[in-house]
């Protein structure tokens, strides 16, 4: 193995985890530090250039949230932005004598294209929209680029070492990817994301076996919750998919740490035959 390269790409090589990591290690624990706008095109260039997978990469902001967000940009003293049913409002305050006077200088909306409209389209404001909201269908802002790290912590089979987030444990077999994705974010941003090695110890198995654990059991208790109320069959087959992949998931973490989860494995099957029994269920309801 050369840095961690795995020629299956699956973390996986005849049947054993393929570490990733620095010897001695289990993984590495991460969190980011973002800061400013990232720019799709720009991310999605570096990380073509560092090979992976193209369809992990963020979705660009909706023609809706990017009008929003260029609206938002042009606030400023005494000239206020309203939303109101779908519409965006450039509107002047006037200070009166006696109380400040509002009055609408610019109506902006989408067009059925998914472009600016303007109800005065001579408006000093509406070339700086215009250029302001193209700008904003390639930019993610702190919050995009949040939610697209905590399903790239999963796609990496990490799991969270805090109840509220923000500080992931990521696997030997995936410390390779994580690296790759890390670099290609450094490039395309000046956001971050900061990799601690784990040293292979009590108290780091400990850890990773609760963090685990809470994660497994956390889905294994909402695809319960699901299974509560009847549904189709394809419905059903996912939610056996998943709880497949918890399974799945509960194997790899059990080579990492030498360990077995038979507890947690028990869960796990124990929601496997909730839904086994609503999907003959609804098998029999529809032979009647």
């Amino acid at each position: 193995m050369i840095a961690g390269f795995d020629p299956r790409g699956d973390g996986q090589h005849g049947g054993q985890l393929v570490t990733d990591a620095i010897p001695g290690t289990t993984g590495s624990v991460i969190y980011w530090r973002l800061s400013g706008e990232v720019e799709v095109a720009e991310l999605a260039q570096k990380w073509e250039d560092l090979g992976l997978d193209a369809a992990l990469l963020p979705g660009r902001p909706s023609p809706a949230v990017a009008l929003r967000r260029a609206m938002g940009a042009q606030k400023e003293k005494h000239l206020l932005v309203r939303g109101v049913k779908g519409a965006h409002f450039l509107v002047r305050e006037r200070l009166g004598a006696d109380e400040p006077e509002y009055e609408p200088e610019l109506k902006v909306t989408l067009n059925a294209g998914g472009l600016p409209a303007f109800d005065k389209p001579g408006h000093a404001a509406c070339p700086t929209l215009r250029a302001a909201f193209g700008a904003q269908l390639d930019a993610l802002d702190d919050t995009d680029v949040s939610c697209w790290l905590v399903k790239m912590a999963r796609h990496l089979d990490a799991v969270p070492l805090r109840d509220s987030g923000g500080v992931y444990f990521v696997p030997a077999h995936r410390v390779f990817e994580m690296m790759r994705m890390r670099e290609a974010l450094d490039r395309a941003s000046y956001c971050r994301i900061h990799a601690l090695p784990a040293a292979r110890s009590e108290e780091v198995v400990a850890a990773v076996i609760d963090a685990v654990t809470t994660a497994v059991e956390a889905e294994a208790k909402a695809i319960e919750v699901e299974l509560a109320t009847p549904m189709k069959a394809r419905a059903l087959e996912t939610r056996k998919e998943r709880l497949a992949a918890e399974h799945a998931r509960v194997s790899r973490y059990e080579a990492l740490l030498g360990v077995k989860l038979v507890s947690l494995r028990g869960t796990v099957e124990l929601v496997e035959q909730q839904a086994c029994l609503a999907a003959l269920t609804l098998a029999q309801d529809e032979e009647e």
